[in-house]
Protein backbone atom coordinates (compact mmCIF):
# COMPACT_ATOMS: atom_id res chain seq x y z
CA UNK A 1 0.00 0.00 0.00
CA UNK A 2 1.71 2.90 -0.90
CA UNK A 3 0.81 6.22 0.50
CA UNK A 4 1.47 9.50 -1.38
CA UNK A 5 2.95 12.72 0.93
CA UNK A 6 1.75 14.91 -2.19
CA UNK A 7 -2.12 14.62 -1.47
CA UNK A 8 -1.77 14.23 2.62
CA UNK A 9 0.67 17.47 2.84
CA UNK A 10 -1.15 19.57 0.24
CA UNK A 11 -1.41 23.67 1.75
CA UNK A 12 -2.89 24.59 4.01
CA UNK A 13 -2.04 21.20 5.95
CA UNK A 14 -4.67 18.98 7.40
CA UNK A 15 -3.86 16.73 10.24
CA UNK A 16 -7.37 14.89 10.24
CA UNK A 17 -6.44 14.23 6.08
CA UNK A 18 -3.27 13.19 6.79
CA UNK A 19 -3.92 10.71 10.08
CA UNK A 20 -7.02 8.71 7.62
CA UNK A 21 -4.86 8.19 5.03
CA UNK A 22 -1.39 7.16 7.20
CA UNK A 23 -3.91 4.78 9.32
CA UNK A 24 -4.22 2.28 6.84
CA UNK A 25 -0.90 1.38 6.29
CA UNK A 26 0.43 1.70 9.60
CA UNK A 27 -2.38 -0.38 10.55
CA UNK A 28 -1.21 -3.03 7.85
CA UNK A 29 2.54 -3.39 8.93
CA UNK A 30 1.50 -3.24 12.57
CA UNK A 31 -0.59 -6.21 12.50
CA UNK A 32 1.28 -8.10 9.44
CA UNK A 33 4.80 -6.90 10.01
CA UNK A 34 4.90 -6.09 5.99
CA UNK A 35 7.50 -3.36 4.42
CA UNK A 36 5.15 -0.22 3.72
CA UNK A 37 6.27 2.07 0.65
CA UNK A 38 5.89 5.77 1.62
CA UNK A 39 6.26 7.62 -2.14
CA UNK A 40 6.91 11.66 -1.75
CA UNK A 41 7.35 13.42 -5.03
CA UNK A 42 10.62 11.50 -6.55
CA UNK A 43 12.01 9.72 -3.77
CA UNK A 44 10.83 6.45 -1.82
CA UNK A 45 11.34 5.45 1.68
CA UNK A 46 10.64 1.63 2.98
CA UNK A 47 9.55 1.73 6.93
CA UNK A 48 9.57 -2.02 8.12
CA UNK A 49 8.66 -3.60 11.41
CA UNK A 50 11.32 -2.17 13.54
CA UNK A 51 10.04 1.27 12.94
CA UNK A 52 7.05 1.28 14.68
CA UNK A 53 7.76 3.58 17.13
CA UNK A 54 8.35 6.38 14.89
CA UNK A 55 5.05 5.83 12.99
CA UNK A 56 3.24 5.45 16.63
CA UNK A 57 4.72 8.99 17.29
CA UNK A 58 3.78 10.51 14.24
CA UNK A 59 0.30 8.95 14.25
CA UNK A 60 -0.22 9.92 17.84
CA UNK A 61 1.11 13.35 17.01
CA UNK A 62 -1.32 13.85 14.37
CA UNK A 63 -4.29 12.18 16.48
CA UNK A 64 -3.55 15.05 18.91
CA UNK A 65 -3.37 18.20 16.18
CA UNK A 66 -6.27 16.67 14.41
CA UNK A 67 -8.24 16.89 17.70
CA UNK A 68 -7.31 20.17 18.45
CA UNK A 69 -8.54 21.48 15.04
CA UNK A 70 -12.07 20.05 15.71
CA UNK A 71 -11.84 21.20 19.40
CA UNK A 72 -12.12 18.24 21.03
CA UNK A 73 -10.40 17.53 24.34
CA UNK A 74 -7.26 15.80 24.71
CA UNK A 75 -7.47 12.22 25.38
CA UNK A 76 -6.84 11.20 28.79
CA UNK A 77 -5.47 8.05 30.69
CA UNK A 78 -6.43 6.94 33.84
CA UNK A 79 -3.86 4.67 36.06
CA UNK A 80 -5.83 2.25 38.25
CA UNK A 81 -4.18 0.52 40.68
CA UNK A 82 -5.93 -2.85 41.69
CA UNK A 83 -6.89 -3.38 45.64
Amino acid sequence: MAVSFDLIFAEPFDPCTALAALRPAFMKMRLEGQPQKIMFRDREVWFHKPDLNAWTEVMNDLERQCREKKGLPPRRFAITAGY
